[in-house]
């Protein structure tokens, strides 16, 4: 059986602003969402949901990957 491992990657204004619920220092100058997604699709992170968070420039992105 498979073991799974997630990651949720909040994002505001096109930004990510945390991960797993630690905010990160600098956000507003951090990566845009898309730069990073495609850095964690190099680490066999996959994308399987997105919800809205907060307004309408902020969304969570949910990523699973095998452990």
């Amino acid at each position: 059986m498979t073991k799974w491992e997630y990651l949720a990657v909040e994002v505001h204004s096109n930004t990510v602003y945390q991960i797993n619920g630690q905010k990160l220092a600098n956000w507003d100058k951090g990566p845009h969402y898309g730069e990073y997604f495609g850095m964690l699709g190099n680490e066999r992170w996959e994308l399987v949901g997105v919800v809205p968070s907060g307004n309408i420039t902020s969304f969570v992105a949910l990523f699973k990957r095998p452990k």
